[in-house]
């Protein structure tokens, strides 16, 4: 049997009682008595005296009493067990319903998936709740969605957003939820609060490891003057055969290409659990599968293969290109896709620092002649200008552009390239004789943040009279998805590329530039870091890059040209130079992202935003909003909580005709092995959660939790009888006045 209070502050209320008391001595000041007439006469008797002081010794109590009864019942008492539970049936509840809809719970295995038996069990709970009872609904996914916040009477609602679930998808954080419906409970009133968790009993998404978050849930469970209790219910029970293939992410050589340029994709397949097995792979385009590409890979319990496709499109468009198996028992991990644009021709732009008449000797021409040698329909459109007429040129009809040695720019042309970058543009710089690289180094991205990935040091030269090999690309350094084809197991030649001269890429903490370094070390400037794509074979840095915005600025050690190596005479050289250009133009707004992350395109030409909607997992179409880019209007959805793939249409078009984006996830719950008894311990052995092992007693255990009973009420009913007795022995004292007095005559 126990015995609380609500709201603690109320009991700050008992302070009152004292108000009787005060009256009753403000009452008894005395005053000067002045004798008169035959009063004197008169005395009372001791016993009317005593009677008279009793009755105000009563009244005084009676009244102390009626305070502290009212402010203990704003304090809302309630007792729990012994005689409480016999005063009421129940207690009002406020209730939060924690959904996982991780894609583990569309398993297939049994007759009903565990997530539509979450959606089963819920539906039953809300017939159990009373009037005054109150529910709130999280869906749990890879970001936890409140769906019914906060909570309400209207069970009505609950119950259509519960049957307007999208289907599972993504990865939950059961921790995280908890934490929000604690939050949501922090604010109710009701004596009983409840934390119901459905879920299909895999370790993932609890988080065991981490302790700070469980620390965190049980201050915040401690927190209110009522804790909320916490129930955990494994809605799957015991899977069977948990034996599950899946696919992880697809992985593209590039976001971007040309028609008939081929394209590769590759993927990793895993089996968990199971035994030695073959399975079959499919490439899907567009949903349709390609009977000629498909393969076959052996799996070994708890094993994986890599899987590796190559495709040509032949016309413009975006494409959506998967890797899928046959159906098992969770179909939600069986397709891993993509989205391709396939764009019609790629314009880039050229500047050349040493314009010279003769064209074999100008910087750019081997990068021009190398874009140009796909014939009458280029995959890549070059044009060339002057370094002193970059500030002339609109950069926004271009996607990358190439600074070939390049002497030096300005710093306004500098933050054009900048805002070039940032909006998803490549800038790519290489440099040669003429490049001034204390001028290169002091350019920045923003103030105290230089521009180059790497600082220019000094042109280094090749030892002739040295007995090593020649200086060559250390093909091992080539890790990155676009350069890994031009490794010697992969490539013709690239890697056989000598070079005689190169500029020394040092990073700015480092760099010989004394003044710059320091006034970054005084500033405590916070430089995005520089990746090393490619070295040589001496250890000197090739190829370096820096992501901007949504774009990337790449550094060269050596000018693209045949002036200081051999790459213009390689055959790889035109492959790779198409390769480096797609590769940046793959950055920008992108069409394969994450959970959470906005969905951008640019505005289609004459359209507006009004015209456009999008279509996702929901079935919904939702209206987009509009944005500016680099001054140029966009259309932008920034609300992707949901796994699965995303349409751009016109609202009077079907989703599938528009540009698709694939909203992505982590694949980790494809093991779907359950909790063991260990971890079913970590959780409940603390007390702050308690397992509920099944469903059909779950009523019944929540009402033996909540057997309390608020007693304000019959603290009320004191009041008003107090008050009765008040009114009543103040009517007395009042209209029997001196009636009754032993009256005696004073003593002579």
């Amino acid at each position: 049997m126990g015995f609380a209070f609500i709201n603690y502050a109320m009991l700050a209320g008992l302070v009152a009682v004292g108000l009787p008391v005060i009256a009753h001595l403000l009452s008894k000041r005395k005053f000067d008595v002045v004798q008169w007439g035959a009063m004197q006469f008169l005395e009372l008797g001791k016993k009317t005296r005593r009677r008279i002081r009793l009755q105000d010794w009563l009244l005084l109590l009676l009244r102390m009493l009626l305070v502290a009864l009212v402010a203990l019942a704003l304090a809302r008492p309630w007792g729990q067990g012994g005689i409480f539970a016999t005063l009421s049936d129940g207690v009002s509840r406020d209730v939060v319903f924690v959904i996982d809809s991780s894609y583990s719970t569309g398993w297939e295995g049994k007759a009903i998936t565990p997530h539509a038996a979450s959606i089963d069990w819920i539906h039953a709970a809300l017939e159990d709740l009373n009037p005054g009872d109150t529910a709130a609904l999280i869906d749990a996914r890879t970001r936890t969605r409140p769906l019914i916040v906060p909570a309400t009477t209207d069970f009505g609602r609950v119950r259509e957003q519960l049957n307007d679930l999208p289907a599972p998808s993504g990865t939950s954080d059961l921790s995280f939820a908890i934490t929000e419906a604690m939050q949501i409970l922090s604010t109710s009133s009701n004596v009983s609060r409840e934390v119901i968790i459905l879920t299909d009993g895999q370790a993932l998404p609890w988080h065991l490891e981490d302790q700070a978050r469980w620390e965190r849930i049980e201050d915040l469970r401690q927190q209110p003057s009522i804790p909320p209790k916490v129930y955990a219910i494994d809605v799957a029970g015991q899977r069977g055969d948990s034996t599950n293939f899946s696919v992880d992410r697809v992985e593209l050589s590039r976001n971007v290409t040309v028609p008939d340029f081929p394209i590769r994709l590759r993927a990793t397949v895993r089996q968990s659990g199971g035994d030695n097995i073959q399975r079959n792979v499919f490439l899907e385009i567009d949903g349709q599968r390609l009977p000629a590409k498909a393969t076959e890979v052996a799996l070994l319990p708890n094993g994986e293969a890599l899987v590796e496709f190559e495709h040509r499109f032949d016309a413009v468009g975006s494409y959506i290109m998967s890797v899928s198996l046959d159906e098992d028992n969770l179909p939600a991990d069986n397709t891993a896709s993509a989205v391709v644009t396939v764009a019609d021709g790629i314009p880039v732009l050229l500047i050349d620092g040493d314009p010279q008449l003769d064209p074999l000797k100008q910087e750019t021409f081997f990068l021009k002649s190398a874009f140009a040698a796909t014939g009458n329909a280029p995959w890549i459109r070059a044009d060339v200008i002057k370094a002193d007429e970059l500030g002339t040129v609109q950069l926004a009809d271009y996607r990358v552009v190439f600074l070939c040695n390049v002497p030096s720019i300005t710093q306004p042309d500098a933050d054009r390239l900048v805002q070039f970058a940032e909006t998803g543009g490549g800038v790519v710089i290489a440099p040669g004789d003429l490049v001034n690289g204390q001028a290169w180094n002091n350019l920045t991205l923003t103030e105290n943040v230089p521009l180059l990935p790497l600082d220019f040091v000094k042109i280094e030269q090749e030892d002739t009279t040295a007995a090593e090999e020649s200086v060559t690309v250390d093909h091992q350094t080539l890790q990155v998805p676009w350069l890994e084809r031009f490794r010697k197991e992969r490539g013709i030649d690239f890697a056989e590329t000598r070079f005689s001269r190169w500029w020394g890429l040092t990073p700015r903490v480092a760099a010989a530039n004394a003044e710059l370094a320091e006034k970054i070390s005084d500033n405590t400037v916070s430089i995005p870091p520089a990746q090393t794509l490619a070295k040589l074979s001496n250890e000197a840095t090739l190829l370096a890059s820096r992501d901007w915005g949504d774009g990337k600025i790449v550094q060269f050690a050596v000018p693209l040209d045949a002036d200081w190596s051999t790459l213009p005479a390689r055959n790889d050289y035109l492959s790779f130079v198409h390769e480096l250009v797609f590769a940046l133009t793959a950055t920008g707004p992108r069409r394969n992202v994450n959970v959470s992350d906005p969905l951008l395109l640019p505005l289609p030409p004459n359209t507006k935003a009004a015209d456009w909607v999008v279509s996702g997992p929901t079935g919904d179409s939702l209206p987009l909003a509009e944005v500016r880019l680099a001054d140029a209007p966009t259309l932008s959805y920034p609300d992707a909580d949901i796994a699965g793939t995303y349409y751009f249409h016109l609202a009077t078009d079907i989703p599938e005709s528009g540009e698709p984006f694939v909203v992505d996830f982590d694949r980790s719950e494809s093991d779907v092995s359950q909790l063991d008894d260990a971890q079913w311990a970590a959780i409940t052995d603390s007390g702050t959660i308690v397992r509920v092992e099944e469903m059909t007693n779950i009523t019944d255990q929540l009402k033996q939790e909540n057997s309390r009973t608020e007693l304000w009420w019959l603290l009320l009913f004191g009041v008003f009888g107090l008050l009765v007795i008040e009114v009543a022995m103040t009517r007395q004292m009042v209209l029997g006045g001196h009636a009754a007095l032993d009256v005696e005559p004073a003593a002579a």
